[in-house]
């Protein structure tokens, strides 16, 4: 189960393995992990522990939400603020019945 934590102004995902790492990478989040970080990583300055995904984008977080929600088998997204919960269930269900919109978005950059 991957675990999305929010803390400095950006939020991080937990619980992310090596067959998953596609996930948040189609999403767009960044890595972090030290020593190979650029200078201006982020993840470094937030003092974020190594080795882990994170993004200060909301719509990233949702567009994680939904590509994992609509890939079969894999459990739902959790979130440490019931808040970000609430705005991403509302968000991923009004993308329901849109086809694959993250390929149409990669499509349009």
């Amino acid at each position: 189960m991957m675990y999305v934590a929010h803390a400095k102004g950006l939020f991080m995902l937990e619980g992310c393995d090596k067959d998953r790492a596609h996930m948040p990478r189609r999403a767009r989040w960044r890595w972090h992990g030290p020593p190979k970080c650029p200078d201006s990583c982020a993840g470094c300055a937030a003092g974020m522990p190594p080795f882990h995904w994170y993004t200060d984008s909301e719509s990233q977080v949702i567009d994680l939400a939904h590509l994992v929600a609509t890939t079969p088998g894999e459990p739902a997204l959790e979130f440490g603020e019931d808040g970000l919960r609430a705005r991403v269930a509302k968000a991923v269900g009004e993308r329901e019945g849109q086809g694959d919109w993250l390929a149409q978005l990669e499509d349009r950059s």
